[in-house]
């Protein structure tokens, strides 16, 4: 056996798929649960847009994974809940510490049991929770990474020259086995060749099938075969309770989880009840998965079922009372039912919680406007300017009702309070 044979082996071994030649990521500890100062934007950028935010953590996710994790916290601040925003702070996190990152793909229970990476997987369950089919771009850097590292590791007692790596980076790809082929292409968005690849896979491999059946379902999910992909997940949740697996390691990966995805893509393929139903087996699995009792209630206000709506929502809440976002869709609902008084206090603790939220600040400026309660509106009007993006379309009517409320322009009739 050669060199270069045995490197291939040890690579195909390791499972590294990657470019090798990437420069190697130094470790730098960041604390997730501390908060980071606000990364310093291009000139001219909008320091009040989560999308400038969100782009400066993609441009320096590979270069500095600190301040790109520090970027992803801001958007998401100014824009809360946002899935991509959640998952890009999880994913910088992971690479600020490469060698953790690689204990933590690899399932290490000493890593997934830490606090602080119990932290970080926290910030991917809230993006689940929001978009259960999320699949971000900045995934497969993500994974490339931990490839990188991987291969850098197996490869250790060899001096690998540039010249080698096209070779065995080529050989590697060429004896890939197809599971692994088809999770390049889901992460390179290609999901129909995806999802063709992981069904040879489960035909053929005979193992980790019921992890197969998922990616394979959420592969379907994107292409846009939702039945299909609600078929497949509920087989794969077969497989992970026949295999008595009552605890997936990583939070965003529980069976509620899946259940929950399940649902949406029955929904998606028009099957309500079917639906309905694995809804409820979500909350079988935890009564307290707010994202189900989230989706309850915005199924119910769209049948015109008021009360069930505001049940349901009350409950998500409760459930999760530390969301900005979860509390101003509250807040809309009980405007709807014309509960006002409720609902302010709904947006006051939205606010609470994100003093950086803007939009808030606009629906409060429009009820105390609507009421000529005139200094409170131009106080709310005033925040919402203060912190709404340059591009935020609401922008010129505040300018207006500010303008008309402090005598500076001619008066004019505000717009309807109704949340957006």
């Amino acid at each position: 056996m050669n060199r270069t044979t045995r490197i291939i082996r040890v690579t195909l071994a390791a499972g590294a798929l990657a470019l090798a030649a990437t420069p190697a990521l130094r470790a730098q500890h960041v604390d997730p649960r501390a908060v980071p100062a606000r990364p310093a934007l291009w000139a001219g950028a909008d320091t009040n847009s989560a999308n400038a935010y969100y782009l400066h953590g993609v441009q320096r996710l590979e270069s500095n994974p600190p301040v790109a994790a520090a970027a992803f916290y801001w958007a998401e601040r100014l824009n809360p809940g946002w899935p991509d925003a959640l998952y890009g702070r999880y994913a910088a996190l992971l690479l600020t510490e490469p060698t953790r990152l690689s204990d933590y793909m690899g399932m290490r229970s000493f890593v997934l049991n830490n606090a602080e990476v119990q932290a970080i997987d926290s910030l991917a369950l809230r993006a689940t929770l929001r978009d259960p089919y999320l699949h971000s771009p900045l995934e497969k850097k993500l994974w490339t990474t931990y490839w990188r590292t991987y291969f850098r590791e197996a490869t250790r007692q060899y001096e690998v020259s540039a010249g080698e790596e096209d070779t065995w980076l080529a050989a590697v790809m060429f004896h890939a086995d197809v599971s692994i082929k088809a999770w390049l292409d889901y992460l390179s968005g290609r999901y129909g060749p995806a999802a063709d690849k992981y069904a040879e896979a489960i035909r053929t491999e005979h193992r980790q099938l019921t992890e197969m059946r998922l990616q394979l379902g959420r592969a379907q999910y994107l292409s846009g075969d939702f039945a299909r992909a609600a078929s497949t997940i509920e087989s794969a949740i077969a497989g992970y309770r026949a295999n008595d697996q009552r605890d997936v390691v990583r939070l965003y990966q529980s069976k509620a989880v899946m259940e929950f995805s399940r649902a949406a893509a029955l929904e998606q393929s028009g099957d309500s009840a079917g639906a309905t139903q694995a809804y409820a087996r979500t909350l079988q699995e935890d009564l307290a998965f707010w994202a189900a009792h989230r989706r309850l209630a915005q199924r119910a206000a769209e049948k015109g079922d008021e009360a069930t709506a505001l049940a349901e929502m009350a409950l998500t809440v409760e459930l999760a009372p530390n969301e900005a976002d979860l509390r101003y869709e509250h807040a809309a609902l009980l405007m709807l039912a014309n509960q006002v008084d409720p609902a302010v206090a709904e947006l006051r603790k939205a606010i609470q919680l994100d003093p950086y939220y803007a939009t808030p600040h606009y629906l409060l400026a429009l009820l105390n406007d609507q009421s000529q309660v005139v200094p409170d509106a131009i106080d709310h009007y005033q925040h919402f300017l203060d912190l709404a993006a340059k591009d935020d379309p609401r922008r010129a009517n505040a300018e207006q009702r500010l303008a008309a409320l402090n005598g500076t322009a001619p008066p004019a009739a505000p717009a309807t309070a109704s949340a957006p």
